[in-house]
């Protein structure tokens, strides 16, 4: 087991550095596909894993070959509450700014992590309008929450609502969302 571990130097925090951070953990398996790591900030980190392509003939088209994960701890509510909510719009602009970046140079781009929101669940669906047909009506509540399956949890909160913005405004999809977990796995 590879672990790459970020230096915690000027951690926003007044706690005990060692609390926080973030880590890349690559089993000797993916070890054989690892590019590189970048540090970004304390609460955002990259990795790139650039994948062989068995089936393409000819050349390699490293782009499309090249998988970046962006490891990612937001502001908690908690901290926001106490440093305002400017420490979360930093934290989306270096996350934009992150991801804008791998997607120029990779094909593929997964962000994982903690990001300190509450989705929520979509609430009961409402009754098909008379005016649309129902066909029309599934398409215009899909096209509504395109963000998010049906398996949120509780209620949305101010931090549910700024990543939901980031996820739409990048055509992001919240896979744990889309599959029935236990209640206490949901978000």
């Amino acid at each position: 087991v590879f672990r790459v571990e970020f230096p915690l130097d000027n951690c926003e925090c007044s706690e005990a550095p060692r609390k926080y951070g973030q880590a890349f953990y690559l089993n000797n398996k993916t070890l054989r596909y690892y590019l590189d790591h970048r540090f970004v900030s304390n609460r955002l980190s990259t990795v790139r894993l650039l994948i062989p392509d068995h089936n393409r003939k000819g050349g390699r088209n490293k782009r499309k070959n090249m998988v970046t994960i962006i490891n990612v701890y937001a502001p908690s509510t908690s901290y926001t509450s106490r440093h305002g909510m400017e420490s979360l719009e930093a934290f989306y602009q270096d996350l934009e700014l992150t991801l804008a970046t791998a997607r120029r140079n990779s094909g593929i781009v997964f962000i994982a992590g903690d990001l300190n929101s509450k989705l929520g669940t979509l609430g009961p669906q409402p009754r098909y309008s008379r005016t649309l047909t129902k066909k029309q009506e599934i398409k215009r509540i899909s096209h509504q929450v395109a963000h998010m399956g049906a398996y949120g949890k509780g209620t949305r909160n101010a931090h549910g609502d700024r990543l939901t913005q980031f996820m739409k405004s990048w055509g992001l999809y919240a896979s744990n969302t889309h599959f029935r977990h236990p209640m206490r796995h949901r978000t």
